[in-house]
């Protein structure tokens, strides 16, 4: 059995159609390809958990290439009384406006 015909743990990779996310991302750098993991599986298996690892990623790309700026961001857990959990906020600031 070829490795694309099954998935070790669920199915929560194949964010693109019936395209496990290694051939997709087989030609971008690692950084980048372990945010798009995340951000394709969130809704499929972590939530706002996989949302955090992806930013936890994009900033240590940020950190990586782009060290005159400051990345942050927060998530807003005030909705959690509702059963939703807030929309992460990141920032990029080096005193420049996008």
């Amino acid at each position: 059995m070829a490795a694309n015909d099954h998935q070790e743990g669920g199915d929560h990779y194949a964010i693109l159609g019936q395209v496990q996310h290694w051939d997709w991302a087989k030609n971008i750098p690692y950084l980048e390809g372990n945010a798009t993991k995340y951000i394709g599986r969130h809704w499929k298996k972590g939530g706002v958990e996989d949302i955090r690892k992806a930013l936890h990623y994009i900033q240590k790309i940020v950190e990586t290439h782009y060290p005159e700026y400051h990345f942050a961001y927060a998530l807003d857990t005030t909705m959690q009384n509702t059963g939703r959990q807030g929309i992460p906020s990141p920032s990029l600031d080096a005193g420049k406006r996008y």
